[in-house]
């Protein structure tokens, strides 16, 4: 597993999520073992987000955002995208495991 987020990460997903937690979700994401139920892990942790804006003067309408989002003690923790390439969780599911 790589170091977790910076300082900088806008979601303190550091702050929010426990190296023990972290390491939780990559073991239970690379116990799967089937590219199938690694796809279906990250749709089960992803919603899509409609941008604030769109200008309707243009016909190139922003694409649908996806926020991150992990079930930890009852409560549902965003995290960012950098915080799943950590864990060489891959939207394709191409990454594969660092340990």
């Amino acid at each position: 597993m790589r170091p977790p987020c910076g300082e900088k990460c806008r979601l303190g997903c550091s702050q929010k999520i426990m190296d023990s937690e972290r390491q939780e979700i990559f073991l239970n994401y690379w116990k799967l073992a089937n590219l199938q139920l690694q796809r279906e892990f990250i749709t089960r942790h992803t919603d899509v987000i409609k941008p604030k804006y769109r200008y309707s003067s243009t016909q190139n309408f922003r694409n649908l955002n996806s926020a991150f989002y992990f079930q930890l003690n009852n409560n549902r923790i965003r995290v960012c995208k950098f915080f799943l390439r950590q864990h060489w969780i891959s939207m394709t599911g191409q990454f594969g495991p660092h340990y």
